[in-house]
């Protein structure tokens, strides 16, 4: 990975003409400026799944082959329940999503509202 950061460097820095040669416009720097940005937003999204599946991976090595398997398309995501004795994960796209209510232990303990996660949640009476 550090290999690509530096190529992404190197090839913004040789792409770049001198500045004493002639003065860069900026509609031109804006240009360099969002393409740096979103390059940068690449490599970071990049590192952030390899780290997922990773962990992932460690998940499953350690928990072993699920009992349950659900898969199904939810528009252009796609959704994988993977459930076990005790636990249950889902993942989106092949990276494991967060709990819908961390702090609740058992799903009685869950409000009508959260066990549906299409289901609009109200407050009050």
């Amino acid at each position: 990975m550090k290999k690509v950061i530096i190529f992404a460097l190197l090839a913004t820095m040789i792409s770049l003409p001198p500045l004493q040669a002639h003065a860069i416009s900026r509609k031109t720097q804006g240009k360099i400026i969002l393409t740096s940005i979103l390059t940068g937003i690449a490599i970071l999204t990049k590192l952030l799944e390899v780290k997922d599946r990773k962990n992932v991976e460690e998940l499953r090595r350690k928990l072993g082959t699920p009992d349950h398997v659900i898969e199904f398309h939810h528009g252009f995501d796609k959704i994988r329940i993977e459930r076990w004795k005790n636990q249950e994960f889902t993942f989106k796209n092949g990276v494991l999503q967060r709990p819908l209510c961390q702090a609740c232990k058992t799903k009685s303990d869950l409000h009508k509202s959260e066990t549906n996660i299409f289901q609009p949640k109200f407050i009050g009476n």
